[in-house]
């Protein structure tokens, strides 16, 4: 078997009724020179599908398509038979599958509708790295063999050929033939260029955080710094230093507060001031010390007595209130 080259899909059709080519081993009824062509038996069933630029997103349905230009090549009634079926967007017939994608690249069309095979044919010789299949119709497309007319004996060899052939073999290696055709046009050096720019931009944008937070921290030490001293100096304020104990400052502050609490919620409180009888005595005989302690001890019997009460030292009597 020779190989032979053609150009358009026109072209291809003229050879074989020429006689320069035997076989078109790919193609599909309803061309102008039907007349002179012998079609065998389908051998394949391909599905259309959508062929956008990358950075569009998945077409899901058709009706996303509408009104935009949709290039796609005409094979037999193709294109009359998606426009009844499909009357909203605007299909442009185009030479090949070629020329559907470059339309796609420069924007001339919104998308190329095509085959799986055509298309990846048309990327692996023209490098199209930025287009991509975005959706798929429930169409698909009856691929035939043709020969010229009269050549039946040519036709009935391929018609036996092509179906003794199972279809999990024609599909497997259709599907080979696909992952071949993209796999050996990978532009590395773009891939190289992608990588070595995101590593770049990642290095950058640590250090730049690192700085950042490292400057955060700074800003927030230096703004809780005031509000630790605040907080320290307000509980020297409130607290007496021998006891530990609120002191007169709060105990006006906290009876503001209960008797606005009262009074919005009628409940009644209790304010008892226990003065602790020739306390001067034990301090004057054991010394501060033990003055302190006993204090700390009396607190501790009102404190286990009386579970809802609030303590503070009055300084100047030397003595504890307990508010309830």
């Amino acid at each position: 078997m020779i190989e032979q080259t053609s150009g358009s899909f026109k072209s291809v059709v003229e050879s074989l009724v020429q006689g320069k080519t035997d076989v078109i081993p790919a193609i599909v009824p309803g061309t102008e020179l039907d007349s002179k062509l012998l079609y065998t038996q389908p051998y394949l069933s391909l599905p259309l599908v959508i062929a956008t630029r990358s950075d569009e997103f998945f077409v899901g349905d058709i009706e996303y398509l509408s009104g935009k230009r949709i290039g796609l090549v005409n094979r037999g009634n193709l294109i009359s038979n998606l426009q009844k079926k499909y009357p909203s967007p605007v299909f442009i017939e185009v030479d090949s599958a070629e020329h559907g994608l470059k339309g796609v690249q420069r924007k001339e069309f919104f998308a190329f509708l095509g085959t799986v095979p055509s298309i990846a044919f048309a990327i692996k010789g023209n490098n199209f790295y930025n287009i991509k299949i975005s959706g798929k119709l429930q169409e698909t497309l009856p691929v035939y063999a043709a020969v010229r007319s009269g050549n039946e004996t040519l036709a009935g060899v391929i018609n036996i050929v092509t179906q003794s052939i199972s279809e999990e073999e024609r599909r497997r290696s259709v599907d080979q033939w696909i992952s071949i055709s993209l796999e050996e046009k990978v532009d590395y050096t773009l891939v190289w260029q992608i990588l070595m720019a995101s590593g770049m931009m990642l290095m950058v944008a640590i250090v730049w955080l690192r700085k950042t937070q490292s400057f955060n921290r700074e800003i927030s030490n230096a703004y809780d710094l005031p509000g630790e001293k605040n907080k320290a100096l307000e509980k020297l304020a409130i607290t007496d230093p021998l006891t530990d104990l609120d002191n007169r400052h709060k105990l006006d502050m906290e009876f503001a507060r209960e008797m606005e609490r009262s009074n919005r919620y009628h409940r009644p409180f209790s304010l008892v001031i226990i003065d602790i009888d020739h306390f001067k005595s034990v301090n004057d005989r054991f010394g501060h010390q033990v003055g302190v302690s006993e204090l700390l001890t009396i607190l501790l019997i009102f404190f286990c007595c009386l579970l809802y009460a609030y303590f503070l030292f009055w300084g100047i009597k030397k003595g504890f209130q307990a508010k309830r």
